[in-house]
């Protein structure tokens, strides 16, 4: 299964370094698991503001349970989810009103073939 987080914070800057935060904390969380952070666009010199996820079904609970943990300590991130064909499936996610993102993926990693 591979997922697009995009990342936003109050700043591109802090945008940046919670996209960088996001990607090590999935790493950890789960090692099998691919994180890497990409740009939205060539034209601009940030790092990155997007982690990209690659990841089976057998790790789908630790990369739930780790993007949750995560956005749990930081108030000032929200997330939007997009699928591989780049369709929303949860936007605007923050630590004020954070799901059980396990729920969200379920579904999702089941209906392609994760």
């Amino acid at each position: 299964m591979q997922l697009n987080i995009e990342v936003a914070g109050r700043t591109p800057a802090e945008a940046g370094q919670l996209a960088a935060e996001l990607e090590t904390a999935l790493r950890t969380c789960a090692p099998r698991v691919q994180a890497d952070r990409h740009k939205r666009s060539f034209d601009t010199m940030d790092v990155g503001t997007i982690v990209g996820v690659v990841f089976g079904s057998a790790a789908m609970a630790a990369v739930g349970q780790g993007i949750s943990a995560w956005l749990a300590k930081r108030q000032n991130a929200e997330i939007t989810i997009k699928g591989p064909d780049d369709t929303v499936i949860i936007k605007g996610i923050t630590s004020a009103h954070a799901v059980d993102i396990v729920k969200v993926l379920k579904p999702l990693v089941e209906r392609n073939g994760g």
